[in-house]
Order: structure tokens, then C-alpha cells, then sequence
């Protein structure tokens, strides 16, 4: 049997690493590739001053504090700094850059963090706990993966608590995997094994293809109880009828390799559509999943930035939440082409009454309503609205006024503007062929990153949500395209949750892969007190990192308007805060959380509601640019550069119906 003990993982960003390698580089470095015209010794120690500069380089970026900005937030409350309420969120402008999302505090009535700073972790731990457990998908080759994680959350949350983990494998877990996470969990740990046919597509599965039927050990067998045992030789049975079929697996492996060839990530690996799949569908079905009441989803070579000092499943619980995230970003558009598009289809056929939520992941292109909507189509915004407003002003002029006329009775200017239509017609892009949407939407790409997830088993056991896995899994699109299962919880709790059932941890630093969020600590912080349970597997030089937490925002006015909410964070000296990602989505929730956003209402001058709240009167807005453009023609100025001016704009735009 396998042990290994006191395994230690490689810390590569640690400063002795750094050391250790760029001396190594240096007794290793090879003299004879020098020129014989050179004095060696003075190669070496130029060789030597390079190599200290680098490591004195290295320190100072390992002690880097991530500090906040000097913002003035007068610029934020401000209304007339915006030219209306979207311009606040909108990425790439001025306000949104001299003010990133991460320097304003994301508090409002339909969600806000469950603490700011630490409590006392050992009072709390006495408090009774929730049927929940963190559950991780794993191979046994990522078992140093899954120790990286582990220690991270056990030192950072669970050696207080004692949250049970619960693993999940297609093949058995090895001895060597067993012995060494159990060497790290403070709380109960249960091995559990997928079915073959919950996690191979029934495509891949041939009569003569033995190697994907599922073997259950009696090791594995003697670990369910009765109950879950005789559930699992019920799929044994189903499993073997299917297998019974001849699949032909061969428009299974052509789909798949057809994404490779066009570049779609992971679209070439079968393992990664059956991950995929896994999680969208029969995770939540899984005898030791389907017990609990939450679940803390937990991925390998993940890291927490902070401490979690109170227990997040009882908050949820308490504050009547059934979905928590740390990451909302936005998907590659190749890997999820038909998706919204099936998802809509789904919505039409079950008459689905949409909540707020639906926002968050879908453009309104209908804000506005009236006998032209088909001019446009391939409008996505207000200033996209206006940009074709004013072209179709322009080409309805025409054609109400100089068919009507002879050639003697046009005016100079009219005569001017009309050896210009011609062109215009050519470059206005009324011509253009505009992109498919669905009932006047488009899916925004945004959705919750699902490999941190905080949830309520009731939200995915729920009829309503298995009748949408059923239709999504009756497509083939988990194979024929790269369906994450990300977008697919994410549209899922659009269509199900209101957005005050949904909750953003902020407090909690995180970091999975490249992208991160690691919050300012609040001024609220208490020493650190470790459980009488903590196994102590941090490394040393990580425990001391840990100690040396960055300093808490004090400031009163950042205090109110940042809104830090750390416990003793350690943020990463290279850190790149995901929320002012252009591909985060997090400025769209903080708009649709506003708690001006929700008072808009009732406001009969708030635009950032259009296509939500109210809409726009098409025809009135019509007739009215007509009418404004016969008056600029009429009056002889020139045409060439013609456009709404603001104040009209301001106008046009609150035409409600």
C-alpha cells in the first residue's frame, strides 16, 4: 500500500524557489560557450551581479502590496457626469476607467457580502451546521492538484468547520489517492464512482467497445449502503441494455475532431464533453451528491486568498440564497453557438415566465416597439438605435418627398442631397444582413465561472431544470459543440432564480487557472486562531505568508465607497483583478443590482431600464426625426454631416409608449 509522508508540493512563485533556481542557473552555467577573448572570471561575475539584481528584483515583487487607487467617487454620484444610467458600467469609457469595478462597493438591497471582515471562527464553529459537503471530480493523476486545494481550504475555512469531502471518479480511486487526502481533510471523506454510461455518450459506446462497460469493484460496492447500492445496480442493468445496442461512434468522433481542426478549446477531447456533460446532468443525481442539501464545488490547483470565518451554507440559508460565485465572465462564442438558441427554444415550447435574472445573461434588443421594427433588426443598443434611426430618417425622407417632384421643383440643397442618396443607400447598411437573434435577444456570453460554486442541490433536482438538461441532452450539442457546463447553469438559473436568490461572495479571494478575485481587507479584523482540528499540512513558508496579510483599507471614504470586505487576505504580488476584465461580467450585476437600477422603475427618466421597464415608441420617434430633418433641409444646411444633436437625443429617449 502506498503512503507518502510529509509530501510537499513545489511553491514555484515562493522567493526560496526563486533563489534556489536562479543559483542553480548560475553553478550550471556553461563557460565554454565564452569566448576565449574574454577574461572568465569576469564573465562569471558579471554573471553574478545579474543573478543578484534578479533575485533582489524577485523580492521586491514578492512583497508588492495591492493597494487601492486614489479615486475621486464624486465622479460616481454624480449623475451629471453620465449621459444616462448605463454609462456608469459600460467598459472601456472614461468614468469606468478613471473608477474600475473594483474600486466601488457592489452593497444594494438584493445582495451584499454576508461579512464584512472576520468573525470568530471558533465561536461560529460551534453554531450547528448544514447538510453540505465540497465535492471535487478528479483523476487520480490530479491528486497533487487536488492537495494544492485542499490545503488552501482547509487552512483557509474547513479546519474550523469540518465539512465532509466527497469524491468523484469514471475509475477507482487509487490507494495512493485515498491515503493522501486523507491525510489533509478535518472533516469525513466518501470515494464515490461514476457510471460509464453517465459519463460516455451512448455515441461513443459500441456493442464490441468492452472497455467503456463499468466495473465495480466490491471494495467500491461495500462502501454504499443498501439503499444506494441496489440504485446503482439498477443503472448497472440499464447501462447493459444500452450497451446491447450497436451505437455507430462514428458521428460522434467526427464532431469531435471537427472541433479540433477549427481551434475550439478542448473541443477535441472527449473527456472534456463528458466532464462537461457530467456536471450539467448526472452530478446532481449522484447518490453521495444527491443526499446533501449544498454543495461547495472544488477543482484542483485552486487557491484562496482569504480567510472564511463564517459558515457560507448557513448564511445562504438565512438570507434566502440558492446561488453563490466568485467569477462571472464571459464564454468563447465558438464553443456555444447554438446554445442560447436551443435554450429559447426550450423557453417557447414551456412557456417560461423569464425573472430579472434573465438580464444577466441575455441582451434586450427590444426596447422599442412600432410598425418599422423590422428596420431594426440588428440593433443591440441605444447608440446603435440612434446611428439607425438617423439612416432610416434619411431614406424615408427620401422617399416621401423626391418621387413627388419634377426636376425643376427640387431645391439646390435637395438636388444636392439626392446625387447622394444613391451612395448613401450603398454604406448605410440597410442593406446589410444582419445577425440571427432569437425573440429579439442575443446571449451576452456572461456566466457564472461554475468551477467555484456555492449552490442548493433544490435549484438542479428541480423538475423544472431536469426537463431542461432532458432538452439540451436530446440535441447532441454537448458533443456536436463544446457546451461548458458553466453557460448551461448559468442560463438555467436565468430562467429559474430571481436575482436576489443569487449571491457574490466578494469577500472570498480566489483563483483558479490565470483568472482571480482577491478582495481589500476591511478594517474589521481579528487575530488568527487555529481549530483544535487543523491538521497543519500548510507548508511553513505558506503559513507565514499567510500571516503577513495585506493591510486593511482604514481610509473612512474608501471604507464607504469602496466597501472592502476582506479577512486577512494575502492578494498575489502580480494580481490582476478579474471584475475590471473587459470579459468580466461583474459591471453588468453591479448595474442590474443597483439600487438604482431597481428605483428606475418607477423613474420616467431613467434609461438604463430600457427593453426591461419600459419601451421606446417607435413610430412617435419616427415621425418626430422625420419632421426635424424636413426643418434642416428646408432651412439649407448643409446634409452631409447631419445627426441628432444630444438635446434631441435626450428627447427621443424618453418617448415611452
Amino acid at each position: 500500500m502506498f503512503k507518502q509522508k510529509n509530501w510537499k508540493p513545489v511553491n514555484q512563485n515562493s522567493f526560496i524557489y526563486r533563489i534556489k533556481s536562479k543559483f542553480r542557473i548560475f553553478l550550471n552555467f556553461n563557460i565554454t560557450i565564452i569566448s576565449n577573448k574574454f577574461n572568465i572570471k569576469l564573465w562569471k561575475l558579471i554573471f553574478l551581479i545579474l543573478t543578484i539584481s534578479l533575485l533582489i528584483q524577485s523580492y521586491l515583487l514578492q512583497n508588492k502590496r495591492i493597494k487601492p487607487l486614489n479615486i475621486n467617487y464624486s465622479i460616481l454620484n454624480n449623475s451629471k457626469n453620465f449621459k444616462n444610467f448605463d454609462e456608469k458600467f459600460q467598459i472601456g469609457n472614461k468614468f469606468f476607467n478613471q473608477c474600475p469595478i473594483s474600486e466601488r462597493s457592489f452593497k444594494s438591497k438584493i445582495d451584499d457580502v454576508f461579512q464584512y471582515g472576520c468573525r470568530d471562527p471558533i465561536i461560529e464553529s460551534e453554531k450547528p451546521r448544514a447538510n453540505a459537503a465540497f465535492v471535487v471530480l478528479a483523476r487520480n493523476s490530479e491528486i497533487d492538484g487536488v492537495i494544492l486545494s485542499m490545503r488552501s481550504l482547509e487552512r483557509r475555512f474547513n479546519q474550523w468547520f469540518n465539512y465532509p469531502w466527497i469524491f468523484l471518479n469514471d475509475e477507482e480511486f487509487t490507494d495512493e489517492f485515498e491515503i493522501r487526502v486523507k491525510e489533509v481533510a478535518s472533516g469525513d471523506i466518501q470515494f464515490g464512482l461514476i457510471p460509464s454510461d453517465k459519463w460516455k455518450f451512448k455515441n461513443q459506446i459500441s456493442k464490441n467497445d468492452n472497455k467503456y462497460k463499468n466495473k465495480k469493484s466490491k471494495k467500491s460496492l461495500n462502501k454504499l449502503n443498501k439503499k444506494d447500492k441496489e440504485k446503482f445496480q439498477q443503472q448497472q442493468q440499464q447501462q447493459q441494455q444500452q450497451s446491447e445496442n450497436n451505437y455507430d461512434s462514428i458521428f460522434f468522433n467526427e464532431a469531435v475532431e471537427s472541433q479540433g481542426d477549427r481551434g475550439i478549446m478542448y473541443g477535441n477531447m472527449p473527456s472534456y464533453h463528458s466532464m462537461c456533460r457530467f456536471y450539467s446532468g448526472y452530478f446532481f443525481e449522484h447518490p453521495l451528491v444527491q443526499k446533501l442539501n449544498w454543495y461547495w464545488r472544488v477543482e484542483p490547483e485552486v487557491d484562496f486568498y482569504c480567510d472564511l470565518t463564517y459558515d457560507p451554507f448557513i448564511e445562504m440559508e438565512k438570507h434566502g440564497k440558492k446561488y453563490g460565485y466568485t467569477i462571472a465572465i464571459k464564454e468563447l462564442v465558438d464553443t456555444v453557438p447554438n446554445l442560447f438558441r436551443y435554450t429559447q427554444k426550450f423557453i417557447n415550447e414551456n412557456k417560461i415566465n423569464l425573472p430579472d435574472t434573465w438580464n444577466l445573461f441575455s441582451n434586450n434588443h427590444k426596447f422599442f416597439k412600432g410598425g418599422n421594427e423590422d428596420n431594426y433588426k440588428d440593433v443591440k443598443n441605444l447608440n446603435d438605435f440612434f446611428n439607425k434611426l438617423k439612416k432610416n430618417t434619411i431614406y424615408n425622407y427620401s422617399k416621401l418627398h423626391f418621387i413627388k417632384k419634377s426636376d425643376n421643383n427640387y431645391s439646390k440643397n435637395e438636388i444636392l442631397f439626392l446625387k447622394s442618396i444613391t451612395d448613401h443607400s450603398k454604406i448605410n447598411g440597410l442593406n446589410n444582413v444582419v445577425d440571427e437573434k432569437y425573440n429579439n435577444e442575443e446571449y451576452n456570453l456572461c456566466h457564472f465561472w461554475s468551477n467555484f460554486e456555492i449552490a442548493s442541490n433544490e435549484v438542479f433536482n428541480s423538475p423544472e431544470y431536469k426537463l431542461y438538461y432532458d432538452f439540451l441532452e436530446e440535441s447532441n450539442g454537448f458533443f456536436t459543440e463544446r457546451w461548458g457546463d458553466a453557460p448551461i447553469h448559468s442560463l438555467a438559473i436565468g430562467m429559474f432564480l430571481d436575482l436576489s436568490e443569487i449571491h457574490y461572495f466578494r469577500d472570498i479571494g480566489y483563483k483558479h487557472s490565470t483568472l482571480g478575485h482577491c478582495p481589500y481587507n476591511s478594517p474589521n479584523q481579528l487575530p488568527y486562531k487555529s481549530s483544535p482540528n487543523f491538521k497543519h499540512q500548510v507548508l511553513p513558508k505558506d503559513e507565514i505568508l499567510y500571516a503577513d496579510y495585506d493591510p486593511p483599507v482604514t481610509n473612512p471614504n474608501l471604507v464607504e465607497n469602496l466597501g472592502p470586505s476582506g479577512c486577512r487576505c494575502r492578494c498575489p504580488s502580480d494580481h490582476k483583478e478579474i471584475e475590471n476584465s473587459g470579459g468580466s461580467c461583474s459591471p453588468l450585476w453591479m448595474k442590474l443590482t443597483n439600487d438604482e437600477f431597481i428605483k428606475g422603475s418607477q423613474d420616467n427618466d431613467f434609461i438604463g431600464g430600457l427593453g426591461i421597464f419600459k419601451l421606446l415608441d417607435l413610430d412617435k420617434i419616427e415621425s418626430t426625426a422625420l419632421v426635424w430633418f424636413s426643418e434642416s433641409v428646408m432651412s439649407g444646411k448643409d446634409l452631409k454631416d447631419w445627426d441628432f444633436t444630444e438635446k434631441q437625443r435626450d428627447v427621443l429617449s424618453v418617448m415611452y409608449l
